[in-house]
């Protein structure tokens, strides 16, 4: 229910047979703190804002007296939603190593973002902001994924972020996270000569291991 402080919530209505004036009021502790009622009107009015996610449901004794004597009524209350929640991501901060050579199609990270809010506003959908080339993140399930092959030798890191936001059609919510990808060097490089060809002359009678300073290449 989005309704600010001091707002009206409904008006108590009450008759009585001889006309006496009559006065409204709210019972109990808790109802007191988030319900006033205008005692000549019977005009209800919220003391402080209310939270679905804290507090879904009120049950609320109001009454109404005339010289006579007070009448009860016990009102059940429920707190409507709206989307004034953001995403939140859990066990955060995101951070995977993974070799070079990971196949492409390998699932490498799950994200976790939730909302409290009901309906479409609870709904939370995942997306790299910007795209990202190397990588794509299933939009519902938020697993992270290789698609295209990796080279330790070109990018050793990667520094992704994950948009996660919720589905209201009126004021949809987003929140930010960071994920950092780390790539791990495997063997994939063979050596290789240099300066090639080579050629050297070796006379005879060269003591070992001797090198003649005329050889080429080296």
């Amino acid at each position: 229910m989005d309704l600010s402080y001091c707002s009206s919530v409904t008006q108590l209505l009450a008759r009585d047979m001889d006309n006496d004036p009559l006065v409204f009021g709210v019972s109990g502790e808790e109802a007191s703190r988030f319900f006033a009622v205008e005692p000549d009107t019977g005009v209800v009015w919220l003391r402080q804002p209310l939270d679905r996610e804290t507090k879904s449901e009120f049950t609320v004794e109001f009454s109404v007296s005339d010289h006579q004597g007070v009448i009860t009524r016990k009102v059940n209350i429920q707190v409507g939603d709206v989307n004034d929640n953001a995403p939140t991501f859990h066990n955060q901060p995101y951070s995977v190593r993974i070799p070079e050579n990971t196949p492409v199609g390998t699932p490498i990270f799950i994200v976790n973002a939730t909302d409290p809010d009901l309906g479409a506003g609870g709904s939370v959908l995942y997306s790299f902001q910007p795209p990202s080339p190397f990588f794509a993140i299933d939009s519902a399930r938020g697993i992270v994924t290789v698609v295209r092959e990796l080279d330790y030798e070109t990018t050793q890191a990667y520094q992704l972020t994950v948009n996660a936001t919720d589905q209201d059609k009126t004021r949809p919510l987003s929140t930010l996270a960071n994920l950092a990808i780390i790539i791990t060097d495997v063997q994939d490089m063979d050596p290789v000569f240099i300066n090639l060809p080579y050629s050297t002359n070796i006379y005879e009678h060269s003591p070992p291991w001797s090198m003649d300073s005329r050889s080429s290449g080296f």
